[in-house]
């Protein structure tokens, strides 16, 4: 189904000449792209073997991420986009989970694959290829090949049909592409996602940013993530724009790269945003073609500011599920921290499935009923387009209970005037306790629970996230001490940096001594209190620790950086965010 729309750009006389990929200096047309992509479904056929029809990819931004995408479409495997943090024995796991018969990587991660290819289930001798096109490097050890020899190789031995499309017939809900909504120490939870659904997000959103053939549509995000796939590649499909991208974000280039590819639109994380913001401004900052932005996660004052500075129409905030349940969309005129008027099958419910009231507020503007009006945001009707998370039932009924589809995410609704209508918005109030979400990336709290837990000095562990002021949540532990023990702050950090497979992202900011924990029946930790606390001195009498990257250790949060940080939170735009 995606392939008939890169098959009609890459032919149609008015889309074929037309500059579809803009990366660094390298140009590709959208008839380049359909023939790479019909050549990669070629390469991917000639390799396959029995079992799921899986691809790994484990590889920054580069072209030949969007070919296996497009050779995906054609030859009806599916993409395994890998989070390339995700490395050691998690990169074993996720790709034995997955399936995976083919891994696509570049120079830089060799080593890593290296460390654990003995363990790859389906991968195979000569089955780990490499994307040498971009960079000058060694030669490739024993059980690599590089991607353009087997290329070349494959073009051989298949002769003119190589150029051919492989002319399967391939349905609106065959699945296209595994994309990651966390990361853990079990099996990985990858969701299913469909060519309808890429073909819906793309012309949805094409629609609503306005794109047509002369935009260019920039993405900051990895590929592996929704971000760039569905606000970003998909929409300038469906409209046959163009799209630039760079192998990694950088937020001192970004302005450059807008310029220098004329980018007309940008998709974005609200963490993006803020990095932009934080470069020093110039006074040719608006000196550019982009005219909107579409992302989420960004305040409203953070979006504002950005208009202003860049000189954009309009910045559309949306809330959507990577897999599928749950689309919401900002206009214009909406009040500024919403993420849009609510649909009538999204509803706010409680534990016990049932619908929470409407915000109400104090003359201050201090909400005065969260705990009842604060709930799961469901859609109450359906599951969208959500199909599953592949071979992990237990977390796919969790998201579609009840034929409904629980989003995980917590959020409230406001009533408000819109049109001369009282209207329901709907705010995002951040995730359920066992999720933190930071720059872009979901994860869960567990994995990090288990890795604290193994400091000597520490009886149990409770990690969880908070807000932050740029944007998605920091991430917090509590720490209860065994008896007589004591905690030392440069020994904790040197511990937690000695774990192989304890990510950068998962790193603590705030550690918290617990002194009065309060324990479930079944002796784990209760964070509901301590999570709402967050570091508010006002009401925290334990000792906080904040984390000093330069000294590689943690070091007493004081007065002082709360305030700095309460000032911090009211110049983004997110103080309703702050101890609420």
């Amino acid at each position: 189904m995606l392939g008939q729309i890169i098959r009609m750009r890459g032919t149609d006389a008015a889309t074929r000449d037309r500059v579809f990929i803009r990366f660094h200096d390298y140009r590709a047309t959208y008839a380049q792209f359909y023939r790479r992509s019909v050549r990669f479904g070629n390469l991917f056929l000639h390799m396959r073997q029995d079992g799921p029809f899986h691809v790994g990819l484990l590889m920054e931004n580069y072209p030949e991420f969007l070919y296996s995408l497009g050779g995906c479409a054609f030859s009806g495997a599916v993409l395994v986009g890998v989070n390339y943090t995700q490395l050691g024995e998690q990169l074993t796991r996720m790709l034995n989970h997955m399936d995976s018969q083919l891994l696509i990587t570049e120079p830089k991660y060799i080593p890593a694959v290296q460390e654990v290819m003995k363990g790859f289930s389906n991968i195979g001798e000569k089955r780990i290829l490499v994307n040498t096109y971009h960079e000058k490097h060694a030669p490739l050890p024993p059980g690599f090949v590089s991607l353009d020899e087997k290329l070349h190789e494959v073009a051989k031995e298949m002769g003119p049909d190589f150029k051919k499309e492989p002319g399967l017939e391939i349905a609106g809900d065959a699945p296209l592409m595994i994309v990651f909504t966390s990361g853990t120490t079990g099996a990985p939870k990858g969701s299913m996602n469909t060519h309808g659904k890429f073909m819906s997000a793309g012309g949805l959103l094409s629609q609503r940013l306005e794109l047509g053939p002369d935009d260019v549509c920039y993405f900051s995000q990895p590929l592996f993530h929704s971000n760039s796939t569905f606000l970003g590649l998909m929409p300038a499909i469906a409209a046959g724009a163009g799209i630039a991208f760079r192998q990694r974000f950088s937020s001192t280039r970004w302005l450059d790269d807008v310029r220098r590819h004329r980018a007309t639109s940008f998709s974005y994380v609200g963490k993006t945003m803020s990095y932009l913001l934080e470069v020093p401004p110039t006074d040719e900052d608006n000196m550019t073609q982009m005219r909107i932005a579409v992302g989420n996660g960004a305040s409203g004052d953070v979006r504002r500011r950005f208009i202003e500075r860049f000189g954009l129409e309009e910045v559309v905030e949306l809330y959507s599920a990577t897999e599928g349940g749950i689309t919401v969309m900002r206009d214009p005129d909406d009040p500024p921290d919403s993420v849009g008027e609510c649909p009538d099958n999204i509803r706010i419910l409680n534990e016990d499935g049932e619908e929470c009231p409407s915000a109400e507020f104090d003359a201050f503007g201090r909400m005065i009923n969260g705990e009842e009006a604060i709930g799961e945001i469901v859609n109450a009707t359906d599951v969208g387009l959500f199909d599953s998370y592949y071979k992990n039932p237990e977390a796919t009924s969790s998201r579609s209970r009840n034929d409904q589809y629980w989003s995980g995410d917590l959020g409230h609704i406001e009533i408000a005037q819109k049109g001369g209508r009282p209207t329901r918005f709907l705010y995002f109030d951040g995730r359920t306790d066992d999720w933190i979400r930071y720059n872009g990336e979901n994860f869960p709290a567990e994995p990090i629970e288990k890795f604290v837990e193994l400091y000597p000095a520490v009886s149990a562990a409770v990690v969880y996230g908070i807000p932050c002021a740029f944007g998605d949540d920091d991430v917090m532990c509590g720490l209860v001490l065994k008896t007589g023990a004591e905690y030392d702050p440069e020994a904790f950090h040197q511990f937690l940096e000695g774990q192989g497979e304890m990510q950068e992202l998962w790193m603590p900011k705030y550690v918290r001594i617990l002194e009065d924990p309060h324990f479930t029946e079944t002796n784990k930790l209760i964070k509901k209190h301590i999570q709402k606390e967050q570091v508010n001195l006002d009401k925290v009498s334990d000792a906080i620790y904040v984390r000093d990257k330069r000294e590689r250790t943690y070091v007493p949060f004081t007065r002082e950086d709360y305030l700095a940080l309460i000032e911090s939170f009211k110049a983004q735009g997110r103080e309703r965010f702050l101890n609420p």
